[in-house]
Order: C-alpha cells, then sequence, then structure tokens
C-alpha cells in the first residue's frame, strides 16, 4: 500500500487530546506529557506508511485502535487518500 500523507483529527479527538496532555501534565509532569505527545508523532508516521498495521476495532466497523502510549490509545479510519484520527482515549480508564 502507497504511503498516506494526510492525517486528519475530528473535533472530537483534538479535543480529547488536549485534554489527555493537560491530565498527564497534571498528574505525572511535563516530561511524561511530551514523552506521550512524541510516541503518538512516531505511531502516526509508522500508520502512514502501514495504515493496517492496528487491529480493527470490534465494537466500531471501519475503525482501528492503536495503542501508542501507556496511557493513550486512539481510533483512526483509513480512506484511500487519508487517515482520519476519531478520538483517543485514557488507558488508565474503563471504556
Amino acid at each position: 500500500m502507497k504511503k498516506i500523507n494526510k492525517v486528519e483529527f475530528t473535533k472530537r479527538a483534538a479535543n480529547d487530546l488536549d485534554k489527555l496532555v493537560d491530565n498527564i501534565k497534571t498528574r505525572q509532569s511535563d516530561k511524561v506529557a511530551k514523552d506521550f505527545t512524541e510516541d503518538f508523532d512516531r505511531v502516526i508516521d509508522l500508520i502512514q506508511d502501514q495504515p493496517d498495521m492496528f487491529e480493527a476495532s470490534p465494537k466500531i466497523k471501519g475503525t482501528r485502535r492503536g495503542l501508542f502510549h501507556k496511557y493513550g490509545a486512539f481510533l483512526y479510519r483509513v480512506f484511500k487518500k487519508s487517515i482520519r484520527v476519531v478520538t483517543f482515549f485514557d488507558t488508565r480508564t474503563k471504556q
């Protein structure tokens, strides 16, 4: 599969990510929050090359669930020319 260069975030995903990073800064430290965002950036690079690398979500058809940090997971959809990040989850809370 050809590399997908365009990565989009839904408004919900952007808000979820901001809240998650703020929560990590409050509960942990700025360094942990920085590591968290760097881990996510690395995973985005990987899924641009291999969009199907994470398993399909059993709950939401057409999405994949990616784990990228001990505190974070996300759902995304793969399209022909883009990847859309739908939402983020704090893995420390029950979904």
